[in-house]
């Protein structure tokens, strides 16, 4: 496998892994939202640290995106140079 296709495939990767990043506190915000299931100063607490969790991973997948593309970018790099008469 050339150098590009495996940058390529890596890039694939952490696309999908960015993706879905959120998805399991998204579920719980989602499934069991704050103040109709929980209540009180635990509730607050855990809801805060949600929030907080939640912008944290959005943040992780942006950084894994721009990663992706930089790879993207990089291997369109090693394919230009392939292709260059020697």
């Amino acid at each position: 496998m050339k150098d590009s296709e495996r940058l390529r495939l890596a890039a694939g990767r952490l696309r999908d892994l960015a993706d879905k990043l959120d998805d399991q506190p998204a579920a719980i915000k989602r499934d069991y939202p704050y103040q109709t299931h929980w209540k009180g100063p635990a509730a607050d607490t855990f809801n805060t640290a949600l929030e907080t969790g939640i912008k944290d991973l959005a943040a992780l997948a942006t950084d894994l995106q721009e990663y992706a593309k930089k790879l993207e970018t990089k291997a369109g790099q090693l394919d230009a140079e392939e292709k260059k008469p020697k």
